[in-house]
């Protein structure tokens, strides 16, 4: 009988401040808790880096959030079994081309293999293929557009490019046996894909990806089986903090593939949870019950009119946080406008022009006009960093 192959992989990883004292005190098992044993007990350990490791304090101009690691908190999460760290996602460039620079330096000092970023972007495109006993495994990291990209002269995440990146899937499948695909993208907070993502999944299982994992939405998501594959969509937190009532927010999924000769691999979700003492592994009536949720909401998949409907239904409960942001305006704004169920928005803008956003906005050649224009803008602003 041919030897077991085990992978595990994580999804988001950040020492948010209220974790910052278990990754200080340089001990895994503070860190990752009770998924240490699982973890050091693989064959290969993956996990999404969602921030870069660095000790600059010179953050670049940004919307959201700019998070960072310590270099020494990669030493802390090798000694918890993590060999790969994907590194494709939208905060990778928060602290500027050093940061990233910093954090692959590291890593490479640490002797852990990186994958979906790079010092330009051929380099961040380029996937990973790692032999495991009798298998060879590869991976492949994308990110969607954010201040977060690798150009041909400066350091960022893989872009997830339709006309590339399936090319580059499909490539990668001739080189190993088994394929994993790890995309960072989708809409935060929520379980479904939505139609484009799907269809974009759909076509990466299509063109090769045994595996493929979306992250970024910090819940646990749906999954549906393609072409012989298994697509996540949405894998949750793996350490990211703890947030009081937010019981979506504070678990995750730790997957877990074995892959015996030529049978198809198994796939198993095993559910994290995290509280203020740290992330653990969910006790097993709790973790069943979940799973049980997940399978049921999973289903809705299976119909496309489900999902469009379950999107729209979602995009119409965002519409005054969009319209806010579409139109640059603040926090103050924002909150007034949802308070007020977008009248302030109807308000100030006529239909006409919300018509002309939508046309700016999806037309390709209409896009890529403003968008040069906002990048020409922001990078005289900051030291010529590509946004």
């Amino acid at each position: 009988m041919e030897e077991a192959i085990k992978i595990a992989i994580l999804g988001d990883i950040c020492p948010t401040k209220d974790y910052r004292k278990f990754f200080d005190s340089q001990d895994p098992e503070q860190v990752l808790g009770g998924a240490v044993n699982r973890l050091k007990e693989a064959d290969l350990t993956i996990a999404n880096l969602e921030a870069p490791a660095t000790e600059s304090n010179e953050p670049i101009m940004k919307t959201g959030p700019n998070l960072k690691a310590l270099p020494r908190d990669l030493e802390t999460l090798q000694k918890g079994g993590i060999d790969v760290f994907s590194m494709a996602n939208n905060h990778i460039l928060d602290y500027g081309t050093q940061g990233v620079i910093d954090t692959l330096e590291t890593c490479e000092k640490l002797g852990i293999r990186t994958v979906g970023s790079g010092r330009d972007s051929k380099a961040a495109k380029e996937p990973l293929f790692i032999p495991v006993k009798d298998k060879m495994i590869g991976i492949l990291s994308f990110a969607e557009a954010e201040f977060n990209l690798a150009t041909s002269n400066q350091a960022g995440a893989n872009r997830f490019d339709y006309f590339d990146s399936i090319k580059d899937i499909d490539s990668a499948k001739k080189n190993c046996d088994f394929l994993i695909v790890l995309y960072h993208g989708g809409s935060e907070h929520y379980p479904y894909p939505s139609p484009l993502l799907q269809k974009k999944c759909r076509n990466m299982a299509e063109f090769g990806a045994d595996l493929v994992i979306c992250q970024h939405s910090h819940c646990i998501g749906t999954y549906e089986e393609v072409n012989g594959s298994t697509i996540l969509y949405g894998q949750g937190n793996a350490v990211f903090g703890w947030e009081d009532g937010d019981q979506q927010w504070n678990e995750g999924l730790l997957v877990e593939i074995t892959i015996i000769g030529a049978v198809k691999p198994q796939i198993r979700f095993i559910l994290l949870n995290a509280n203020a003492d740290g992330v653990g592994l969910a006790n097993e009536n709790k973790a069943g019950e979940r799973l049980r949720r997940m399978n049921e909401m999973s289903k809705a998949l299976q119909h496309s009119e489900q999902v469009n409907a379950l999107w729209e239904d979602f995009s119409h409960s965002h519409v005054s946080l969009y319209y806010s942001m579409l139109f640059g305006k603040g926090r103050i704004f924002n909150k007034i406008n949802r308070l007020l169920k977008n009248r302030l928005i109807d308000f100030l803008y006529s239909d006409r022009e919300r018509m002309l956003a939508m046309n700016m906005l999806r037309c390709d050649a209409h896009n890529e006009v403003i968008q040069t224009i906002l990048k020409q803008n922001f990078r005289k602003k900051q030291d010529n960093v590509e946004l």
